[in-house]
């Protein structure tokens, strides 16, 4: 009599799903706020699976540990900061000490407090180099203390979270400081041994591979030459510079092979590799990869020790969670996410690249084929993290994989010897070092060489998190751990993948968009029109120059134009920026600007414009020219002002520049209300005049300004704003003020996003 097995759709694995279930709850939590409930409900779901014992209650655990990150993630985003104060009194203990590419000196503190109060981990800024400090020295000093600022620009980088995905809650600024005392402890114990290993390398390497050595075997990169990391960055070989699973494998394999030409024991070599692996964890700072690596390694080690068939997506999963236990918010570094996918698209896309290959391919191409599933699995899994965090992508990635990977190995492996015998003997180390520094050699000018290459890497738009998300569900899906039919998983994927461009498509804002852009003490404002035309109206100062590129970038857009008020740094520098990286070929400026725009952007299409001008953004969208008259004359550059009214439907916008009160009344009194006003010159004391402001009426009104000296916005200015306009909205305060028109205007603002 047969018996019919009941269909799976994977294999029993608690492991992946918890994994899954505590990441949901790390981000959920991040929204929710605080409660103590989400633990005290995360320990009834687990006794309650304790004392049910059965499969079923994987259930009950997987929701358990979602609450459990709800609770751990809540409780760093609602962590109550200490009022952030100039010439603060800070204390702390020395993790670390580096000098910043700008000459400062940069010291992580823990066990640190700002005026008396415990304050957590704090990032110190020295405007001197400051020699001697060393892991475990206490400090104290009189800081300015800010709070890291969260995301200020549309897809914009979140200093915020970076830095708390680091432990770190604070940023302190001080001229000097002094020692008070000392306190060691495990760590600092690593940190010293890291120092003391990278003063040996420094003796026993020479100068032109000292820096990718100290990269490869210990993950410091403060050595690194910009244009060597820049090379790596482009070729996608940056992670062979970063101490990931790759190195921490290769090493732990040939710790191993040692051991087993030694004919040491199981136990012996089971408990001396564990050993390694932990050595080698701490010396090397415990970072995402390291310790995802560690963590696999070891789970791997004990269970063929006790004969039990590997499975990586469960190791790759108990890392996952141990990782995000210890420090929830590491899910959103770089690192972790560069590290976890590159594993995960190893053993699901790279494990199906191989076994076609294994089926197509001769016998003596094993390895070959196995070097080529890997990179295939790896630059799968990391582009998504790479495009998202850098906004650039390796056209070379997979090729230059398949050769550097092997090389990359026996340099490690060179390099770990090399040091060893330093460690013990030093002219034994400088004797070594001249093999390991040719074959590191011969890794450096391949990868140059490729990154010499055309078109080696892209910049590419940041994608949104369910494209992310859909990528890995479809590797997912089409893996070896779901147990359905290929139609099936076909037909799944392609719902998954037609959803996720759906939302893509259904997220591009209908109507007009604008956003007028935090570029500290400057002017930029971005308009993307019902039709789909890009342009800029300024550009900002030269400090936030690549920062309005970079948003060009991660957004994916493409300027048709762009409007120059004036050409004053603060307005002008970042479309200078554009125009420099390709992105820029036409612009428009008035009749007095327009010899030294020609100068700047000489390769542009430049337009001039006079009062009385239109030009049709689109069909729908028109931007008249104000001021200035192809005659104006001006000893002050402010003062001819390109001044814009841009008119969509119903809706008006009026960008001034840098226009002074007394030109405001002249040209802007008997102007129609308008719906959004861009006040001139930063709010200063010259400008935002009552008669001019009580015709326009605006419902809402931007001044673009940051910290400066000239005591903009002046309480002039905003007196007049606040009594004539619907809303007032300062980009030092409210960072982005985004506008989406379509019937109504809704107003976002990214002051309002904490973390």
């Amino acid at each position: 009599m047969s018996i019919k097995r009941k269909s799976r759709i994977m294999n029993y694995r608690p492991l992946f799903f918890t994994a899954l279930c505590l990441s949901l709850g790390i981000v959920i939590g991040r929204y929710t706020g605080y409660s103590i409930f989400f633990i005290i409900i995360a320990a009834l779901l687990g006794i309650a699976a304790f004392c049910l014992r059965k499969k079923r209650v994987v259930v009950l655990v997987c929701v358990a540990f979602a609450f459990c990150g709800m609770f751990l993630s809540s409780m760093v985003f609602d962590a109550d900061y200490i009022e952030p104060q100039e010439e603060m009194r800070v204390q702390g203990r020395v993790t670390s000490a580096y000098i910043s590419d700008y000459g400062d000196t940069i010291v992580i503190l823990d066990n640190a407090s700002i005026g008396g109060e415990s304050s957590g981990r704090i990032k110190l800024y020295l405007e001197d180099h400051r020699d001697g400090l060393e892991p475990g020295d206490i400090i104290e000093t009189v800081a300015d203390i800010e709070v890291p600022s969260g995301v200020k620009n549309p897809g914009g980088y979140n200093e915020k979270l970076q830095y708390l995905s680091q432990g770190i809650y604070y940023k302190a600024y001080a001229d000097e400081l002094k020692l008070t005392g000392y306190k060691g402890g495990v760590m600092i114990l690593s940190s010293k041994v890291r120092e003391y290993i990278g003063g040996v390398m420094d003796d026993i390497f020479e100068d032109d591979v000292q820096g990718v050595a100290k990269a490869m075997l210990l993950g410091e990169k403060y050595d690194l030459d910009e244009e060597v990391y820049s090379s790596f960055k482009d070729t996608g070989m940056a992670h062979v510079l970063a101490v990931s699973g790759l190195h921490a494998g290769i090493l732990i394999g040939f710790f191993y092979m040692i051991l087993k030409w030694l004919k040491a024991g199981r136990k012996t070599k089971l408990g001396v590799t564990l050993g390694f692996v932990v050595l080698y964890a701490c010396v090397t700072g415990l970072t995402p990869s390291i310790l995802r690596a560690s963590i696999m390694a070891a789970a791997l080690l004990v269970g063929n020790y006790f004969g039990r068939q590997s499975d990586s997506l469960n190791y790759l999963s108990a890392a996952f969670i141990v990782s995000l236990l210890i420090n929830p918010l590491s899910l959103y570094s770089t690192s972790f996410m560069l590290s976890f996918g590159a594993v995960f698209a190893i053993i699901t896309l790279g494990w199906q690249i191989n076994y076609w290959l294994k089926r197509h391919t001769p016998e003596w191409m094993g390895n070959a084929n196995g070097l080529v599933s890997m990179s295939a699995g790896a630059t799968a899994g990391t582009l998504p993290f790479l495009a998202l965090k850098f906004n650039r992508i390796s056209t070379f990635g997979i090729i230059t994989n398949i050769f550097i990977i092997p090389l990359a190995s026996v340099a490690i492996v060179l390099i770990f010897i090399t040091t060893a015998a330093g460690l013990i003997f030093n002219a034994l180390g400088v004797w070594m070092a001249y093999a390991s520094g040719f074959v590191v050699r011969i890794l450096m000018n391949i990868i140059e060489w490729v990154a010499s290459l055309p078109a080696v890497a892209v910049d590419v738009a940041s994608p949104p998190w369910y494209m992310i998300f859909a990528i890995f569900l479809i590797l997912f899906i089409t893996s070896k751990y779901v147990l359905v039919k290929t139609w099936v998983k076909t037909v799944a994927s392609a719902a998954v993948a037609a959803a996720a461009v759906c939302a893509v498509l259904l997220s591009v804002p209908a109507g007009m968009y604008i956003v007028f852009l935090d570029v500290g003490q400057g002017d930029a404002a971005f308009i993307r029109t019902q039709q789909g035309g890009e342009y800029f109206v300024d550009g900002g100062r030269e400090k936030s120059a690549s920062e309005v590129a970079d948003f060009t970038v991660r957004n994916g857009y493409t300027p048709d134009a762009a409007f120059v008020s004036h050409s004053d740094s603060d307005h002008f520098s970042g479309i200078k920026e554009l125009h420099d990286r390709g992105m820029l070929k036409k612009a428009y400026c008035s009749y007095q600007e327009l010899g030294y725009v020609k100068q700047e952007l000489p390769n542009a299409q430049v337009v001039p414009l006079a009062a009385g001008d239109i030009v049709w953004l689109d069909e729908y969208t028109k931007a008249t020219v104000l001021y200035p008259y192809k005659d104006t004359q001006s000893d002050e550059k402010n003062d001819a002002s390109l001044v814009l009214l841009v008119e969509y439907k119903d809706t008006r916008v009026l960008l001034t520049g840098d226009i002074s009160g007394m030109t405001e009344t002249l040209i802007l009194s008997q102007i129609d209300e308008v719906d959004v006003y861009k006040a001139a010159h930063h709010g200063s004391k010259f400008s935002s005049f009552e008669i001019p402001l009580s015709s326009l009426k605006p419902d809402y009104s931007i001044i673009s300004v940051g910290y400066n000296t000239f005591g903009h916005p002046h309480p002039f200015a905003l007196a007049n704003l606040e009594e004539y306009s619907g809303e007032v909205y300062t980009t030092i305060d409210d960072y982005a003020v985004e506008f989406y028109i379509r019937d109504d205007i809704k107003v976002k603002t990214y002051g309002d996003i904490d973390g």
